[in-house]
């Protein structure tokens, strides 16, 4: 089974940040969803994480804490997946610019996250993690 490391950063606000992934993804094209990809061989999850945010955002995740681990099963496949959350410590418009993965980003409440295309697990986990900030 595929493994993932998610990483979910949150404002003060309690608003959560998610990438909108372009048409042509792999999975879930044209959907809001979450920061981070497949743990490599030899790689833990904490490490795929933080090279995810390099790769995806260009920033040092600063001390991310495993909120759950799960088995994750809809249209795209089945993986084990690692769900981090941290505090959102860089302006969203910095991120914008510095974004290489997706084609836009944004904070997201949980009232708006009920109006934006989103994958229903995705949802799920987001009330779940936005209910414990």
């Amino acid at each position: 089974m595929e493994a993932a490391a998610a990483y979910i950063l949150y404002n003060k606000k309690n608003k959560v940040l998610l990438q909108h992934r372009t048409f042509d993804a792999p999975t879930e094209p044209d959907y809001w969803g979450l920061f981070g990809g497949r743990i490599e061989k030899n790689e833990t999850p904490e490490k795929a994480l933080k090279r995810e945010a390099r790769e995806e955002l260009g920033i040092d995740l600063k001390k991310p804490k495993l909120f759950k681990t799960y088995i994750k099963e809809d249209e795209w496949g089945k993986q084990k997946r690692y769900v981090f959350v941290g505090l959102l410590e860089y302006p969203v418009e910095k991120l914008k610019q510095q974004q290489k993965e997706g084609i836009d980003l944004d904070l997201f409440s949980l009232d708006e996250l009920k109006k934006i295309k989103i994958t229903k697990s995705n949802l799920e986990l987001l009330e779940e993690i936005i209910k414990t900030l």
